[in-house]
């Protein structure tokens, strides 16, 4: 078998990843990411946060509900994005209630 330099090689590989990258789909001209998990995100909105205490009772409030698995908060927006699998909104609501805020529906 022929050794080639490790350049050649890193370039033939590079030259064999399409254009959408590895570990993405086109689809209809648009490109999304390939995932086979069952993670569900929602967005919602927080009212009366105010500061980023308040992001924070609101992170750890939301981590604690059962198949959360990621918690974003944009204090700016006073959205909130909940990734994971199993949470219900009712739950959503209970946490965010719990650290002091209000959901808005």
């Amino acid at each position: 078998m022929a050794e080639y330099p490790r350049v050649v090689v890193a370039v033939a590989m590079a030259a064999s990843v399409p254009p959408w990258g590895i570990g993405r789909i086109p689809q209809g001209g648009v490109y999304s990411d390939f995932t086979m998990s069952d993670t569900d995100t929602r967005t919602y909105t927080v009212h009366g946060m105010t500061c980023q205490h308040c992001v924070l009772s609101v992170r750890e409030e939301l981590s604690e509900v059962p198949g959360v698995k990621e918690v974003d908060v944009d204090l700016t927006s006073g959205r909130v994005a909940v990734s994971g699998d199993g949470f219900s909104d009712d739950d959503v609501r209970g946490a965010v209630e719990e650290a002091g805020y209000e959901l808005v529906p």
